[in-house]
């Protein structure tokens, strides 16, 4: 796997940067994070299984919410980063355990707190509140299984660390990171790097699909009727 070291010297040599003129180490490291970042939620959107762990036991909040911001950002009470919701299961292993349907917000009527009108046994979200209806504060054995992103840890990275990332496929982080990289001094265009990138992309769209069987297109959440249909 390649280290920190090596995507960044990698980056100055695209970029003919290697005295460090244009980027620092710690602006290069901050650049290179948030591309990561951006990426990886690329790739969740071509691939929304890509990643999937489970909370389990979670207990909603008043007046029957969970918070689906990570753990110790506010109230946020999951593990990681949600990227997107994948089931919803209330009752834990039990044999009346329930696994939730996503409702259309729609259909949900809340005022003050309480339920003007909800259909049981459906979750919505509404910004980083993830609804329950029935409203009920009292299960803590909520089980949320997510696809999530890795926390941006680049630049707390030693230089000899290794960087997770799509095996082999390190390439489309260095390509996008050098485009971006590039446009700051005008040396070049950056549209010759943009080009590399996306070819590099697609050879890694292409590896991933292989444990995946059919099609891959992008997902989109949104329900029939966003179509106008029914």
């Amino acid at each position: 796997m390649i280290t920190k070291a090596d995507i960044r010297t990698i980056i100055r040599l695209m970029i003919d940067d290697p005295q460090k003129v244009l980027w620092t180490d710690p602006n290069l490291d901050l650049l290179t994070e948030q591309i990561m970042d951006e990426l990886w939620a690329k790739i969740h959107d071509y691939f929304p299984f890509f990643t999937s762990m489970v909370d389990a036991s979670l207990s909603p909040l008043n007046p029957g919410y969970i918070d689906i911001r990570q753990t110790g950002t506010g109230t946020g009470q999951l593990t990681n980063r949600l990227h997107r919701i994948q089931s919803v299961v209330v009752g834990g292993a039990s044999a009346n355990a329930l696994t939730y349907e996503k409702a259309d917000p729609r259909d949900i009527v809340l005022q003050g707190g309480k339920v003007i009108y909800a259909p049981n046994y459906r979750y919505v979200l509404y910004g980083v509140q993830l609804y329950l209806f029935p409203l009920d504060i009292t299960p803590s054995n909520v089980e949320l299984r997510y696809s999530y992103k890795p926390t941006p840890a680049f630049r707390s990275l030693g230089d000899g660390s290794p960087v997770g990332w799509p095996d082999g496929h390190e390439s489309t982080l260095w390509w996008r990171v050098a485009s971006a990289g590039i446009s700051r001094g005008s040396r070049e265009d950056p549209n010759v790097f943009g080009e590399w990138h996306r070819e590099a992309w697609d050879s890694m769209i292409s590896s991933i699909k292989q444990y995946d069987l059919g099609p891959i297109v992008p997902y989109l959440p949104d329900s029939p009727t966003s179509f106008g249909s029914t």
